[in-house]
């Protein structure tokens, strides 16, 4: 029961100074505004994991977006690129047809010119008759304005190549005319197929302008986003560090006005000593110390003292503290213990009732209990571990 008892107190001994504390209206009011900055800590720590959650998400979202941007550059510049080609194609093309135009409007003004020379001549022949036919008329023109028979025949057979060269040249000028005519044609189709194309690709290219114009203010909304949630990111790290701060200052705070309380409950308690109200009234039968047994002559050892009172009466507090503990235990009955700070411990024991719950705040003669029948009571003094005569503390 002894060992049970002293661990007991040993245990109570060490938390003291944080009970004594928290039935201080000082500590209290420390522990108020410590719960209240820790729960403003907690709300800023909350939005600060989800601003940075969202600074993340924002940033991912840039550079996919940016990403997106860079494939509409490089798109639009490839499509502008190609534009250039096109532009170059059609140009060439265009000086083409010019060219093919002009070359068709000589093979036109030669075919023109033949045609007209060869008009004459089919005039002249359609009076005179052909040269592969001839006429009276031919014959006599041959035969007076010729010197010989070779010359006639010369001029016969010359008339007569004259005639087919014509109507070969006008066969190659009509070929040539209805090649470069042909050559045009598809010079010309081609030339739609590029314009077409050229068009195709401007409206393409406006379009994918007018996307990357989008996509840069969507970019620079994000940005914009992303920078306000920066900001607020820096201002809640700012708050907690300064509420860290706050707290470090207030637990500091705190724990010097627990260490003065518990000095000033100390010294109070210790002045009070000679001058502390008897727990009951009545006579003392069991003094502390050692204890000679009247026949075996063994000794034990007293760690308080035993009183005789009226039974049933009320047992008080004899001095202000906090109830740390209520139990039972054999050789004690029921009991309690009031916690006095300093390390200082009362022991009320063999009560009939506890009439204070553990954690209870009394003060100078709060009933805490009553006697059994019998009207004996047990009471000690006790620092820590360390058991007082209660004579010594009592007036």
């Amino acid at each position: 029961m002894a060992l049970f008892l002293r661990l007991l107190i040993v245990a109570l001994a060490l938390t003291t100074l944080a009970r004594a504390a928290e039935a201080n209206d000082l500590l209290q009011e420390y522990d108020s505004k410590i719960k209240q900055k820790s729960s403003e800590l907690d709300s800023i720590k909350l939005e600060l994991e989800r601003g940075k959650q969202t600074l993340k998400m924002l940033e991912e979202k840039e550079g996919t977006q940016l990403a997106r941007l860079n494939r509409l550059q490089s798109t639009i510049q490839t499509t502008e690129t190609y534009l250039s080609g096109l532009s170059t194609q059609i140009d060439s093309v265009s000086v083409l047809i010019s060219f093919l135009g002009d070359s068709l409007a000589d093979a036109d003004r030669e075919l023109e010119q033949r045609r007209t020379v060869m008009e004459k001549r089919l005039r002249h022949m359609y009076m005179t008759g052909p040269v592969n036919v001839p006429s009276p008329l031919r014959i006599m023109e041959i035969l007076f304005s010729s010197r010989n028979m070779d010359e006639i025949l010369y001029r016969v057979r010359f008339f007569q190549d004259l005639n087919r060269y014509d109507r070969a040249l006008l066969r190659r000028i009509d070929s040539a005319r209805v090649e470069v005519e042909t050559h045009k044609s598809a010079v010309e189709q081609r030339f739609a197929e590029l314009t077409g194309l050229r068009t195709e690709k401007e409206t393409e290219t406006k379009n994918l302008v007018s996307q990357q114009r989008k996509q840069r203010n969507l970019v620079e909304e994000i940005r914009e986003e992303k920078e306000a949630y920066l900001a607020m990111v820096q201002e809640l790290e700012a708050s907690q560090k300064q509420l860290a701060k706050i707290i470090e200052t207030l637990s500091n705070q705190r724990r010097e006005a627990k260490t003065e309380m518990e000095r000033k409950q100390r010294i109070a308690f210790e002045q009070r000593k000679g001058k502390l109200a008897w727990p009951v009234q009545g006579e003392v039968i069991q003094e502390f110390g050692k204890i000679v047994h009247p026949v075996y002559k063994t000794v034990t050892m007293s760690n308080g003292i035993d009183i005789i009172a009226t039974p049933g009466g009320m047992v008080r507090s004899v001095a202000p503290g906090q109830v740390v503990y209520v139990g039972s235990m054999r050789g004690l009955g029921n009991f309690l213990m009031i916690d006095h700070a300093g390390g200082y411990l009362t022991i009320y024991a063999n009560l009939a009732k506890v009439q204070v719950p553990k954690g209870k705040e009394v003060e100078y003669g709060s009933a805490v209990g009553t006697l059994g029948k019998s009207g004996k009571f047990h009471f000690e003094v006790r620092k820590v571990t360390d058991a007082l005569n209660p004579r010594e503390w009592l007036e």
